[in-house]
């Protein structure tokens, strides 16, 4: 994935991958939810932007809902996710099926069996067995 891209995809605080993205109300930044909560235990009343600074209030009664999730990010996110899984799945599909050869002439050896008509046709005619091979070719 391009560099940028996946700047973009990372808290710019922690820079691990976004989980539950929230926007500081104030400034619209958006920062990881742990990294919120880190912020937000210097001050049970506010959150300070590490970008420019301004301070977004935290409402008592919602608690960390105050700061909405970025659903615009989740969604990118998502389908990010979505399609790095598809294409991890048809890159494992492609290597399993270069690893067996097309025309399976491994299948197509010659192997010494037994013919099993030849040995009943020169078997007793008192043979205690009777099994559907004998019926058959008899």
């Amino acid at each position: 994935m391009d560099l940028e891209l996946n700047r973009q995809l990372e808290c710019p605080i922690c820079l691990n991958n976004y989980i539950n993205p929230r926007i500081l109300t104030k400034c619209g930044h958006t920062i990881c939810e742990n990294c919120l909560n880190l912020l937000l235990l210097k001050s049970n009343e506010y959150a300070i932007c590490p970008f420019c600074d301004k301070k977004s209030y935290l409402k008592k009664e919602e608690g960390i809902d105050s700061f909405k999730l970025n659903y615009s990010l989740i969604g990118i996110i998502d389908n990010i996710n979505e399609f790095i899984h598809k294409n991890k799945k048809q890159n494992v599909d492609k290597s399993l099926s270069k690893s067996v050869p097309d025309d399976f002439n491994f299948f197509n050896e010659e192997i010494n069996i037994i013919d099993i008509k030849e040995i009943n046709d020169n078997e007793s005619v008192d043979n205690p067995l009777n099994c559907c091979c004998n019926k058959r070719n008899k």
